[in-house]
């Protein structure tokens, strides 16, 4: 028989380990205001990269924008969140505690669409480094969620098979990278709603970061009885 339990847990970090979704949605209504779009939907790009979301936007409003203004507009956005970011540190209640518990236990990584300076201002603020086997951010990968390939690169460098880990996603972008890869999905409420998450095919639900160790705990015993 294989090994049924589950040793690796990927964390998305935005709307999951950091409460960041207000703080991301103004900063792309900022940016967007300056092109002159009053009608950016966050919840529609949740998950997604930021320069592939603000291509997306210009071009479905008939912006046209060179590669170089993209990239200049994602910059700012990015400056912009970090700056809301630092001024409220909305890190979900118990973050650390929990997640020093569950590396007791599990091999953990993050797996974010955001920037690499955005995982690390998170890092710095909880003092997580020494957590996390793998960190890898949108910067680092050519293909971003819902392509699975950020997904099956942190399973590598965890040296797990994807069906030995957990991914824990609020977003429906993030939540279809996941299944791609081959992982057991936990959906996290908030960015989405439950009806929602579960509309996305998420195999568990929690409603807040505290309830990840009762359903680790239940997916065990689900492993273990089929």
């Amino acid at each position: 028989m294989g090994d049924k339990r589950i040793h690796g847990i990927i964390f998305d970090l935005d709307g999951v380990l950091i409460k960041s979704t207000a703080c991301h949605r103004i900063a792309f209504e900022t940016v967007f205001q300056s092109f002159g779009i009053e009608d950016f939907d966050y919840r529609s790009y949740a998950g997604y990269r930021t320069r592939d979301v603000i291509e997306d936007v210009l071009r479905r409003a008939g912006r046209a924008s060179s590669s170089e203004a993209v990239l200049d507009a994602a910059r700012e956005k990015s400056r912009l969140a970090r700056q809301l970011l630092d001024t409220e540190k909305p890190v979900a209640d118990g973050c650390k505690h929990i997640l020093a518990e569950l590396a007791l236990s599990y091999r953990l990584a993050l797996a974010t669409s955001g920037s690499r300076q955005g995982a690390q201002f998170f890092l710095d603020l909880v003092g997580g480094h020494a957590l996390f086997r793998s960190v890898l951010s949108g910067d680092e990968v050519v293909n971003a969620k819902p392509h699975p390939e950020i997904y099956l690169r942190t399973t590598e460098k965890l040296e797990l098979e994807p069906s030995q880990c957990v991914v824990v996603e609020d977003s429906i972008a993030g939540i279809e990278a996941g299944h791609r890869a081959g992982a057991i999905v936990v959906g996290l409420t908030g960015t989405c709603s439950e009806e929602e998450l579960t509309r996305a095919g998420v195999n568990y639900i929690i409603r807040c970061l505290e309830d990840i160790s009762s359903t680790l705990s239940q997916i065990e015993v689900q492993l273990v009885i089929t």
